[in-house]
């Protein structure tokens, strides 16, 4: 059974899931009368203070038929079925149905709570050590409660190193669990930026914990101590053996990968259960620029490490369930594994949906083992130095079986691919792939280099999470993911959106001008020279942050999350309590979700109202 792909009942999927996470609009926009405010509107901008000197930041057509006869109404029914409980998006009246880890979070790792319910722990200043820092509010955190980070400081945060061994990672935490980073909470006061001066391992690494919601957070490796030689290749912030995570609008680079997350929890005894989402993950360097690794048990050690025996290592293998799903991300100028390194065992699946790739080098995306895949409306543009050559699309490697899973007599690998709906684009603009042609001839066999089989293909999506991700259609990926990519993105009440991050801003400016490199490898650099290489001090400097500070006193006497003048407003005074009518922003909103008063405060700051009204 061929698949051809259908782009018009895509398209049809994503106006109707856009309603997805049980939100519903109702009302006319267009014909509305909304004049949205926002909470800095009522708040005295005198609890503001300067902290250092920065300048401000700049602010379809019908093509049915294009499936088989036999596939067509089969995929349509899916994604009917899939969405048959989702109710219409209409204008300035939003009814919030079911809770997520907050309201424009989709997919599999949007069953996390992170804090919900929990203490309030404020980051006040920049230090890399002591109370008030980033570092003490997270690693102080009760891992048996839930713990909400809020920041009455924003800037860019140096967490220098590991308070006892510099060669650790600057922060490393075992089993820290039920955490939310509300990076929103410094939107409009500098952001959250997050780098360390630690000369051997500067980082964020959380091993083994689980339930945790990161948003609107930057987190930059340093290139050079990065790369190849002493601990190898990093990522600026590693979620090892971790799961039921969350990560929205985060920006990682300049290190070996964007992000690592996923594995197994030794404590938990469950698997990943990620989802990343309107991320941004640009150029890295050194000679391993790759986007992100994010897997589940996907080596020989991962099973070595977690499990006894063979016995124990098959039994995982067969039934162990393990998800992730990466939608709506930008990469832009890394060399391979974009959207992701796909591999896991029979239990183990992935979603890649409306991610936009720009700029690749060795290969896209890569497999391994017998996990279940889907590709959907991904768009890949090459970049003007760029090639393509069809048998290192995407590759799946049936080779490594006993280096995957080092058992005697390992199973057969058999992964399970739906793809439907990608586009590529060749360097000159010309299409090498398009939306509704046939598209599995771009799965190849890594070792032959040849198609593989189609045993291998499936005639349907997977089985629709919880939360199920939209779609969007690929003529719209570009244009989309890029207004909202990223942790420097302001989303406005029109729909149009500000990047105030200077490194966010660069590499989507480069993707929106096809510029680029005039050579991508595996020694890529910032590609704007001047620059130099990151982590020598005497050819890069970072970027100027606004870095201004709340007088909690006035901000939040009571320090529970709730701004003072917004429960006034609100008529609220527990930040943990349930309210269900809200008029805010211009907005009717019916939280039958059962949301705390401080995640709809946190959903206001995020613009998380303003993305469902103009359903992005």
């Amino acid at each position: 059974m061929n698949i051809i792909v259908s782009y018009s009942i895509l398209f049809t999927a994503t106006v109707l899931l856009l309603g997805c996470n049980g939100v519903t609009n109702e009302g006319n926009l267009e014909s509305s009368n909304v004049s949205p405010t926002t909470f800095s509107d009522h708040v005295d901008s005198t609890n503001l203070v300067a902290v250092n000197d920065g300048n401000d930041l700049p602010n379809q057509d019908d093509l049915t038929g294009l499936f088989n006869d036999d596939t067509s109404t089969e995929i349509l029914q899916v994604l009917e079925a899939d969405i048959s409980a989702v109710s219409t998006t209409k204008g300035n009246k939003i009814i919030l149905d079911k809770l997520a880890a907050f309201p424009t979070a989709y997919g599999v790792g949007a069953i996390a709570s992170g804090g919900r319910g929990g203490d309030v722990v404020y980051v006040t200043n920049r230090n890399s050590h002591g109370v008030g820092s980033f570092r003490h509010a997270l690693t102080n955190a009760n891992p048996k409660r839930a713990t909400t980070i809020l920041f009455a400081i924003g800037g860019q945060f140096d967490i220098g190193s590991h308070p006892t061994d510099p060669e650790e990672a600057s922060i490393y935490l075992v089993g820290q669990n039920n955490i939310t980073i509300a990076g929103q909470t410094a939107n409009d006061i500098g952001g959250v930026n997050i780098m360390s001066s630690n000369p051997k391992d500067g980082r964020i690494y959380l091993s083994r914990s689980e339930n945790l919601i990161f948003r609107y957070t930057s987190i930059q490796g340093q290139g050079e101590k990065f790369q190849y030689g002493g601990k190898g290749k990093l990522s600026p912030m590693t979620l090892s053996g971790s799961n039921t995570i969350i990560l929205d609008h985060y920006t990682g680079g300049y290190a070996s990968y964007g992000v690592s997350a996923g594995g197994y929890n030794t404590i938990t005894k469950k698997a990943s259960g990620v989802t990343i989402q309107n991320s941004l993950f640009h150029e890295n360097v050194g000679n391993h620029n790759v986007s992100l690794i994010a897997g589940m048990l996907v080596s020989k050690f991962d099973y070595d490490k977690a499990f006894p025996d063979d016995a124990a290592k098959l039994k995982a293998w067969k039934t162990l369930k393990a998800d992730m799903d990466l939608h709506h991300n930008a990469y832009i100028l890394n060399d391979h594994r974009q959207p992701g390194n796909l591999e896991g065992g029979e239990a183990a699946s992935i979603k890649a949906i409306s991610n936009y790739i720009y700029g690749w080098g060795e290969r896209t995306t890569a497999g391994a083992g017998s996990l279940k895949v889907d590709l959907i409306n991904n768009l890949f543009e090459q970049n003007r130095a760029g090639s393509i050559v069809v048998s290192k699309i995407f590759k799946h490697h049936f080779e490594d079986d006993d280096k995957i899973l080092a058992v005697n007599n390992p199973p057969e690998i058999n992964p399970s691919y739906f793809i439907v709906g990608n586009q590529i684009l060749e360097n000159n603009g010309n299409e090498f792939l398009a939306p509704d042609s046939e598209q599995w001839h771009t799965i190849s066999d890594a070792n032959t280099h040849r198609p593989i089989s189609k045993n291998f293909q499936r005639s349907t999506p997977q089985k629709e999470r919880i939360h199920p991700i939209p779609v969007t259609a690929t003529v719209d990926v570009k244009q989309q993911v890029l207004k909202n990519a990223g942790a420097g993105t302001r989303y406005h009440a029109d729909g149009t959106t500000t990047n105030v991050n200077a490194i966010d801003s660069k590499y989507i400016s480069i993707a929106e001008k096809k510029a680029g490199p005039d050579e991508l490898t595996n020694n890529v650099f910032p590609y704007d020279h001047p620059d130099g290489k990151i982590g020598d001090p005497s050819t890069f400097t970072w970027p100027v942050y606004v870095s201004k500070k709340r007088d909690l006193a006035s901000y939040d006497n009571d320090r529970d999350g709730l701004p003072d003048a917004w429960e006034a407003l609100h008529k609220v005074s527990e930040a943990n309590a349930v309210k269900t009518n809200w008029q805010i922003q211009g907005y009717e909103i019916i939280n039958n979700a059962g949301y705390t008063n401080l995640e709809i405060f946190l959903a206001e700051l995020a613009g998380d109202f303003h993305m469902l009204i103009n359903n992005q």
